[in-house]
């Protein structure tokens, strides 16, 4: 690979990795910009993409997209939104029907979905509406959407996984 063709690619992921911003300083053992709640760190994106593509950039990141698997976990990122946003689109998390039509799993563990928290008419199941977010128009209540569209996320990742200095650099001297 030519050096032209390495700096482009740097270029490229310090593009996607420095729009990731987030909205908090560090807490607890999570890294700087990550908010920490019982055993995780969660990351609140200002970035929109897709869900496939939202799922990638928290790979990037070391973590998954949000895997919402207790009541609490979901007050939390309720009350966290709620909180910051009067009204938002919605943040991606993770869950999706992809495979078999409403059936909900989590993509990033593989097993069916064990805690739900749907709004009003949720999951539609409309056509292809196959990827699952918090809807900001039902105070952050889960609904199913087209993946396809653009829209913020949220990345998590376990306290104990938390990386010191940022993923995928190479600190010198």
């Amino acid at each position: 690979m030519s050096g032209v063709t390495v700096l482009l690619v740097v270029s490229q992921l310090y593009t996607v990795l420095g729009s990731l911003t987030t909205i908090a300083t560090s807490q607890g053992s999570c890294r700087h910009g990550w908010i920490s709640f019982q055993n995780s760190c969660y990351m609140f994106s200002h970035t929109v993409l897709t869900w496939p593509d939202a799922e990638e950039a928290c790979g990037i990141l070391h973590s998954t997209l949000a895997t919402i698997q207790t009541e609490e976990e979901q007050t939390f990122l309720k009350a966290y939104l709620n909180g910051i946003h009067a009204i938002a689109h919605g943040y991606w998390i993770d869950g999706n029907d992809l495979e078999v039509e409403s059936e909900w799993q989590y993509s990033s563990i593989g097993k069916p979905l064990n805690y739900t928290d749907w709004g009003p008419g949720e999951p539609s199941n409309g056509a292809n509406e196959d990827c699952l977010l918090l809807w900001g128009p039902y105070r952050f209540q889960m609904g199913d959407y087209y993946c396809y569209i653009h829209r913020r996320f949220i990345c998590q990742q376990n306290n104990s996984a938390a990386p010191t200095t940022n993923p995928g650099w190479i600190i010198f001297g």
